[in-house]
């Protein structure tokens, strides 16, 4: 395998080139990128919905990936607000 920029022979597991430092496998780095924008989805359910909606045609690994995080962000948002429900109606009626 040969380096894009700088036309060395490089080893076809390298990740950089040894000889120019050029990033040849652009995928590996890519994945933590998609994580990032899941978690942000999480904490912030609104920024990864309106991100899957941006990025669902032009992006669509990091929109589902962030659309994902915002659905599973709100889903716990709902379960903690059902328990917390539960929790002092049930607290009520034993007072």
């Amino acid at each position: 395998m040969y380096c894009s920029n700088c036309g060395s022979k490089i080893n076809e597991k390298s990740v950089l080139c040894p000889h120019c430092g050029t990033i040849l496998k652009k995928e590996f780095f890519s994945r933590n990128t998609e994580i990032g924008w899941g978690i942000l989805g999480f904490f912030v359910p609104v920024v990864g919905l309106i991100l899957y909606l941006i990025w669902l045609e032009t992006k669509p690994k990091i929109a589902k990936t962030a659309g994902l995080g915002a659905l599973c962000g709100v889903s716990t948002i709902i379960l903690f607000w059902i328990l917390y429900f539960l929790f002092f109606v049930l607290l009520l009626l034993v007072i």
